[in-house]
């Protein structure tokens, strides 16, 4: 993927050439050195857009979360009863999850937070997005937050899992998942009678 003679090399460019080497040769691939060598540059030529392999795994990081949220986003488009939009928002994270497994690890590993400078807007669009899909349920601010936590918990516990082949009994995992989620939006439903 080495750029034409002549065009400005970016900071964009650098984190999408570091997603398709993680996405390609995994974990290994995500340092300064490989990124430099598939971008045809000197590694020192790097420091340019990223100030180190930290900065550039946070990057990457960040990139893989605004990617999931645009994702969900669209998913959920159009569809207006909570219990859908929760489902087909779980379905699509998991479906990013396994599509994505190197970089949706590095995206657990890294911090994200609404409050941090990078990850907060993103951070932010997600929780609004849960909030505005479960708000029909009646659930007051806090009770969204743990109602928010509990699904994430929960979705990422069952994911990890999954990538790492821990479910080998011969039931469907599929099935499972979709229990799961029956499981989640009944104990939501009766938070919000609690």
């Amino acid at each position: 993927m080495a750029r034409r003679r002549g065009v400005a090399l970016t900071r964009e460019d650098v984190i999408v050439t570091a997603i398709t080497l993680l996405r390609n040769e995994g974990p290994d691939a995500l340092g300064i050195n490989r990124v430099a060598r598939e971008l045809g540059i000197k590694p020192p030529s790097l420091y340019h857009h990223v100030t180190n392999n930290d900065d550039l795994h946070r990057a990457v990081a960040l990139a893989g979360w605004k990617q999931l949220d645009e994702s969900l986003q669209a998913t959920v488009q159009g569809v207006d009863d909570p219990a859908s939009k929760l489902k087909l928002v779980a379905r699509a994270y998991r479906a990013f999850a396994i599509a994505n497994p190197a970089l949706y690890t590095l995206m657990s590993t890294m911090p994200f937070s609404p409050t941090a400078p990078d990850s907060g807007p993103v951070a932010q669009r997600m929780i609004g997005g849960f909030h505005r899909t479960i708000e029909p349920l009646g659930l007051s601010p806090e009770q969204g937050i743990h109602a928010m936590r509990t699904f994430r918990a929960a979705i990422h516990g069952y994911v990890l899992l999954e990538l790492a082949g821990q479910f080998g009994l011969p039931q469907s995992v599929d099935e499972s998942f979709e229990r799961m989620l029956e499981a989640l939006f009944a104990a939501l439903r009766s938070s919000v009678k609690a």
